[in-house]
C-alpha cells in the first residue's frame, strides 16, 4: 500500500471516531434538548467555528514548517517552531477572547439569547489556538496514529462531560453544559500533546530563519473563508427561519457534515506528503498523491450518496430520530452540495500543501462566501430553495478551483516561456544590431 495511502486510512479511521464522537455530542444534544434550545445551541457552535477559523491555518503552518525541519532531520528548530508558536498562540487567544467578551451584548440580538450563553460558548477560545500547534506537528512528523488518538480523547471527552452535565442540570441550563465540556476536553487533550512531545524538548532549540508570516496569513485568510462557507449557511437559517425550521435544517447539515469532517482526515494526511515531495522537487509525485485521495474521496462520497438517497428516512431515524423526519427528502441535495465541496477543499489542500495559487485559492473562496451569503439572503423562501443555492455555489467553486489547479500552472509555465523566448529574441537583435561592437 502506497504510504500516503496508509497515512489516508489511518486519519480516516481516527476521524471518524472523533467525528462519530463529536457528532454523538450533537445528535444527543438534539435528542436531549428541545429543537429550540437545540437550534441555538448548534447556531452556536457554527460560530465558534468562525471564531477558531485560525485552528486549520496553524496546524497547516506548523505541519509544513515540521516536514521541512523533519526532512532537515533538525529536531532543534522543531522545538524552537513549537515554542514560539505557543507562546504567541495564547497571547493571541487571550486578547481576541476579551475583545470578543466585551463584544457580546452586539451578538445577544442575531442569536435571540443573553450575554451568558454566549460568554460561556467564548470559553472554547482558551485552548482553541494553542492546541493546534501540537496536532500540526504530529501531522507534520507523520505521527498520524497519535494525532488521531489525541482528536479521538478530545472528541470523546466533550461527548461524555456534556451528558453527564446536560443530564444534571435543569433544562434552563442545559446549554451551559454542552458549552463548557469543549474547553474542558480541549485541556486535557493539550496536556497530553505537550507531555507526548518531551522528547522534542530535550533538545537544544536552534534559530529559525524562515519567515512564516506570509504563508501564515494566507493559511488563516483561505481557512477562514472555508470555515465562513459551511457556517454561515446555519446562521442565515437560524436568522431567517422559525426556530423550529432553523432546527430541522442544522439537522440536515449536521447529517451532511459529519462526512465532509472525516473527509478532512485525507486531506490532512495528503499535506505533509505532499509537502516532502514538494521539498524534494518531485512535481510528478505530487500529482500522483492528489489522484489517489481524489478516488479515496469518491470513493467515500459515492457511497454516501447511494444510502442517502435509497434511505434518507432510515437514517435520519437512525441518526436524529423521529422528530426530524422531514429533513428527510433534503438529504439527497446536500450530500451533493457536500461532495462537490470536499472535492473543492481538496484542491484548496492541495495547492496550499505546495505553497502556489494562494492569492488566486483566496480570490475565488472570497467570491464563493459572497455569492453564497447573497443568494441566501435573496432566495430563502423555504428549505428546499436554501439547499439548492448551497449546492449551486458549492458546484461552482469546484469548477473554479479546479480551473486553477490544472489551468493556471499551465498558463503560468506558458507565460514564462513566451517572457523567455521574447527576452532571447531581444538579445538576439542587440547583438545584431549595426550599432552594437563586441568589444571580445
Amino acid at each position: 500500500m502506497h504510504k500516503v495511502t496508509k497515512d489516508a486510512f489511518t486519519l480516516i479511521l481516527f476521524s471518524a471516531v472523533a467525528a462519530i464522537a463529536s457528532y454523538l455530542f450533537t445528535f444527543s444534544m438534539a435528542r436531549m434538548m428541545m429543537i429550540e434550545d437545540y437550534s441555538l445551541l448548534y447556531s452556536i457552535i457554527a460560530l465558534t467555528y468562525i471564531l477558531t477559523i485560525p485552528q486549520e491555518a496553524i496546524r497547516t503552518v506548523i505541519c509544513r514548517y515540521t516536514t521541512k525541519y523533519n526532512v532537515e532531520k533538525n529536531k532543534g528548530k522543531i522545538h524552537e517552531l513549537m515554542n514560539k508558536s505557543l507562546r504567541a498562540m495564547f497571547i493571541v487567544s487571550s486578547i481576541i477572547f476579551v475583545l470578543l467578551l466585551a463584544l457580546t451584548p452586539l451578538l445577544t440580538g442575531l442569536f435571540h439569547t443573553n450575554f451568558w450563553t454566549l460568554a460561556a460558548a467564548l470559553t472554547v477560545l482558551i485552548f482553541s489556538f494553542v492546541l493546534p500547534v501540537f496536532w500540526g506537528i504530529y501531522q507534520g512528523l507523520g505521527k498520524f496514529k497519535e494525532l488521531g488518538i489525541n482528536n479521538s480523547i478530545e472528541g470523546v471527552l466533550r461527548l461524555v462531560i456534556a451528558i453527564l452535565l446536560v443530564l444534571s442540570l435543569s433544562s434552563k441550563y442545559q446549554i451551559y453544559g454542552a458549552l463548557i465540556s469543549s474547553p474542558i476536553s480541549m485541556a486535557v487533550a493539550f496536556l497530553i500533546g505537550y507531555w507526548s512531545f518531551s522528547y522534542i524538548r530535550k533538545n537544544k532549540k536552534v534559530k529559525i530563519k524562515d519567515n512564516l508570516t506570509k504563508y501564515s496569513l494566507a493559511s488563516v485568510i483561505v481557512f477562514g473563508l472555508v470555515t465562513l462557507m459551511y457556517s454561515v449557511d446555519v446562521i442565515l437559517a437560524r436568522y431567517f427561519f422559525s426556530p423550529r425550521t432553523a432546527g430541522i435544517y442544522a439537522g440536515i447539515s449536521l447529517i451532511c457534515k459529519a462526512l465532509f469532517f472525516i473527509a478532512i482526515g485525507t486531506k490532512r494526511a495528503m499535506m505533509p506528503n505532499l509537502a516532502e515531495k514538494d521539498i524534494k522537487s518531485e512535481e510528478v509525485e505530487c500529482r500522483k498523491i492528489l489522484k489517489k485521495i481524489s478516488l479515496l474521496l469518491g470513493i467515500m462520497f459515492l457511497c454516501a450518496f447511494v444510502l442517502f438517497f435509497f434511505f434518507p428516512e432510515q437514517i435520519v431515524m437512525l441518526i436524529l430520530g423521529s422528530k426530524y423526519l422531514s429533513v428527510a427528502p433534503y438529504l439527497k441535495y446536500m450530500i451533493i452540495a457536500m461532495t462537490f465541496f470536499s472535492f473543492a477543499n481538496l484542491l484548496v489542500y492541495y495547492n496550499l500543501s505546495l505553497d502556489k495559487n494562494k492569492i488566486i485559492t483566496i480570490r475565488v473562496l472570497a467570491s464563493a462566501v459572497f455569492l453564497e451569503i447573497g443568494l441566501l439572503i435573496l432566495f430563502h423562501k423555504n428549505l428546499q430553495q436554501f439547499v439548492n443555492m448551497i449546492m449551486i455555489v458549492d458546484i461552482l467553486l469546484f469548477i473554479a478551483m479546479l480551473v486553477v489547479t490544472i489551468i493556471s500552472p499551465k498558463y503560468a509555465e506558458k507565460r514564462i516561456e513566451k517572457e523567455k523566448h521574447e527576452l532571447k529574441e531581444m538579445k538576439n537583435k542587440k547583438y545584431k544590431s549595426p550599432g552594437f561592437v563586441n568589444k571580445n
